[in-house]
């Protein structure tokens, strides 16, 4: 199995991340419609959920041995990685609340770093 189809599953680890509890004991939707979130952060929830969604599409279509554009692969990969981690970041450590996380949140930030070293390694291994 590819590298490239591996990072793909692992989209999988976002999406199970969002419908964990994230904080407050509610999942990223229920945290969007609460109103608990400020705009950056229900953006930052949506494009998670919309990046997992199409990082997982990508992988079936893999999956059925049809050609998807590397420059779209990496599209995917950065923008679901690197909103996951900055994220965390903003919302850990500017506003000084990591100990409120529950377990969603850290679900994603394995997921995304995850995705990023298998997205890598295929780039950097010569697959047959």
């Amino acid at each position: 199995m590819s590298f490239r189809l591996i990072a793909k599953g692992l989209f999988l680890l976002l999406l199970i991340g969002i419908l964990m509890p994230m904080c407050c004991d509610m999942n990223g939707l229920q945290l969007v419609n609460s109103g608990y979130v400020d705009a950056a952060g229900n953006f930052a929830i949506i494009a998670i959920f919309a990046s997992s969604i199409v990082g997982l599409l990508i992988g079936v279509v893999l999956l059925l041995k049809k050609p998807v554009p590397i420059i779209i692969d990496w599209l995917v990969t950065l923008f679901g990685s690197l909103t996951s981690i900055i994220a965390f970041i903003v919302a850990g450590f500017v506003n000084d609340n990591i100990d409120y996380f529950q377990s969603g949140v850290y679900v994603i930030l394995v997921g995304a770093i995850l995705i990023l070293l298998a997205q890598i390694i295929s780039g950097v291994k010569k697959e047959t």
